[in-house]
């Protein structure tokens, strides 16, 4: 049975019969009365009537029709029934409103919560798998979101399990748009976007008809071409290596000079014969430093020009150890000076052997020698010259000091004609005897 929901506010109702002009108080024979029904607001609920048809109310205007319960009027609400208000019912007598989720028709459509949820919700998941849309599942509203798939490159979670873009699989090869070996790449996953990535990095040029370098150029500037090489077979030996279809081969050349290469360059059927020597820098220290190239086994050596010697004062390092001119044995020498000064050292100064003196100039003194080197000896000593007592008796006792074979002394007075003066002139130990006075002296 239907369910019809009757909001009754001082409205007049027409239950049948009614014409359009009807309802006007005084109306024709034959118009319907209208019907005064209010709605108790001492009562908390509202009215219901489950009838097949609206319920014939009759002439009572104080007759009311109870409402089931359950069903939510909104009671606060204040409806607006204005003079052109009218009820949305069906034919049923079902009043129809807004579509919600509580398992009722409430739009009077014959279906129950269709056009319900949609709105974004949380779903408690991880990556895609955590943001879904509401919908309504018996009678109430739920949160359902996508299910876990496949990990693409795309900066989300697919396979929602915290971690985006994760093995995402191979995005295969493509071209970096650089020459060489760099051209070719593959795609890879980066912050959502596949990116292509070079497989190959540039290197060193080789003859291998790939470019190396990735300058746009096939093995071109590869060390090993140019070389000299044995060419197998009669004719001329000496070739050159050069790059010919990806591979190093030996290019017969025309006779040439002979290079220090192992090869006979002149075709004359000996190898590095006469090449010229130049001189080269061995890398060692002192007169060995010093070389010239010789041709050994197909290559140029730097040969040093001098062997390791004793060492001599030259200004140079003989013994090739890093110094020059150390530890040369001299001896000593003669200066070329007078007394003190004549004695010396050779030594060894800025590569010239030199006698420096062992002895200096001094004050002369009494010793034989010529200290203040000026070609005599024991001259102007200042010791010299003093009275000294020379002993023995007479004048002779009153001597002077004087320097005799490098020793000072007192060397007596000279002896005179004897007077007569109680004194010994003449040193001869007697005193005035033989003094010619015709008379005794002293008396």
């Amino acid at each position: 049975m239907s369910r019809v929901v009757l909001l009754v506010l001082a409205v007049g109702v027409c239950v049948s019969g009614c014409a359009d002009d009807a309802g006007a108080p005084g109306g024709g024979p034959g118009d319907a009365a209208p019907l005064d029904m209010r709605l108790d607001r001492g009562e908390a609920d509202a009215l219901v009537q489950d009838v097949g048809q609206p319920p014939d109310v009759g002439d009572d205007p104080d007759r009311a029709v109870p409402i089931d319960e359950g069903v939510d009027l909104g009671v606060d609400a204040e409806p607006d029934m204005g003079p052109d208000a009218t009820l949305d019912m069906t034919p049923d007598g079902c009043v129809a409103g807004d579509e919600v989720c509580n398992g009722l028709d409430d739009d009077c459509d014959g279906i129950a919560d269709e056009a319900t949820g949609g709105d974004d919700c949380e779903t408690g998941g991880v990556g895609r798998c955590g943001t879904g849309a509401t919908r309504c599942v018996d009678g109430a509203l739920v949160c359902g979101g996508p299910s876990p798939a496949g990990e693409a490159c795309n900066g989300l979670d697919d396979d929602c399990d915290g971690t985006a873009d994760e093995e995402v699989a191979d995005l295969g090869a493509c071209a970096t748009g650089l020459a060489g070996v760099c051209g070719d790449g593959v795609r890879i996953c980066e912050r959502g976007s596949a990116v292509c990535v070079g497989v190959g990095a540039p290197s060193a040029e080789v003859c291998n008809g790939l470019d190396d370098d990735c300058d746009g150029q096939l093995d071109e500037a590869d060390p090993d071409l140019g070389l000299g090489c044995v060419v197998d077979g009669p004719g001329c030996s000496a070739g050159r290596t050069a790059c010919v279809d990806g591979a190093r081969v030996c290019v017969a050349g025309e006779p040439g000079p002979e290079q220090c290469n192992g090869v006979d360059d002149d075709c004359d059927g000996v190898a590095d014969e006469e090449v010229a020597s130049r001189g080269c820098a061995t890398g060692q220290d002192g007169v060995c430093g010093a070389g010239r190239t010789v041709c050994e086994g197909g290559g140029l050596v730097c040969v040093a020009a001098a062997r390791p010697a004793d060492e001599f004062c030259n200004g140079l390092d003989d013994d090739c150890d890093g110094a020059a001119d150390e530890d040369v044995p001299l001896g000593p020498c003669r200066t070329g000076g007078s007394g003190v000064c004549s004695e010396g050292t050779l030594v060894c100064e800025r590569g010239r052997a030199s006698c420096r003196p062992t002895g200096q100039p001094s004050l002369e003194a009494c010793n034989g020698l010529d200290d203040d080197c000026d070609g005599a000896s024991d001259e102007g000593m200042p010791e010299a010259g003093f009275a000294c007592d020379a002993g023995g008796g007479g004048a002779c006792v009153a001597g002077r000091t004087s320097c005799e074979d490098g020793a000072v002394v007192c060397t007596p007075g000279e002896p005179g004609a004897e007077r007569c003066n109680d004194i010994d002139d003449d040193c001869d130990g007697l005193t005035d005897e033989a003094v010619a006075t015709g008379a005794a002296c002293g008396t």
